[in-house]
């Protein structure tokens, strides 16, 4: 019969090693073996504290069960809690706002179409970049391309529906976009 045994203990690790021991002759190692690293080997521990791992290992199954334990143990969520996300709703921004007092939606959210001081209309155009970035652009009805603001790549525009009107315009979308750009 071939004996493995590791004691480690913070930054102090231990082996000893018996082949063709009888049992009782084991049993004797064992115990001398952990009150040597001042460590009961009755006790029983559910789960040992991290500063001491101690891993009794006599054949191979036993020590792929605690290497596999192990790896297991390793595997932690890798996403952070949100600061103060219990306190966070669940409204959107825009919902949020509205309930402000004296807050008025501007026109373009409600109508897709922003108009500037000369006139001219921009018609809202949702993007969806390969690098992953996203946004809105209210664009003239002549722009081919739009940037994207995160990496700075350009998108080619098309119409978000199939229909259009007799000024060249679009219809909207579920979303209410006129245009939409992928890559």
């Amino acid at each position: 019969m071939e004996l493995n045994i590791e004691v480690v203990e913070g930054n102090k690790r231990n082996s000893l090693q018996m082949k063709g021991a009888t049992q009782e002759s084991e049993k004797t190692a064992i115990n001398n073996f952990f009150k040597l690293m001042n460590v009961d080997p009755d006790t029983k521990l559910e789960s040992p504290p991290k500063e001491q791992n101690i891993a009794l290992l006599n054949n191979e199954t036993a020590k792929d069960e605690v290497v596999k334990h192990e790896k297991e143990e390793v595997k932690r969520s890798k996403k952070l809690p949100l600061l103060g996300s219990e306190t966070r709703s669940n409204f959107s921004v825009y919902e949020s706002v509205e309930d402000k007092e004296g807050f008025q939606k501007p026109d373009h959210w409600i109508t897709g179409i922003k108009t500037d001081e000369d006139g001219s209309k921009r018609y809202k155009c949702r993007y969806w970049c390969e690098c992953g970035g996203k946004g809105n652009h209210y664009i003239p009805l002549d722009v081919e391309e739009v940037e994207c603001r995160d990496c700075g790549g350009f998108i080619d525009v098309y119409p978000a529906t199939d229909e259009i009107d007799q000024e060249g315009v679009p219809e909207r979308d579920d979303f209410g976009n006129f245009f939409v750009a992928r890559y």
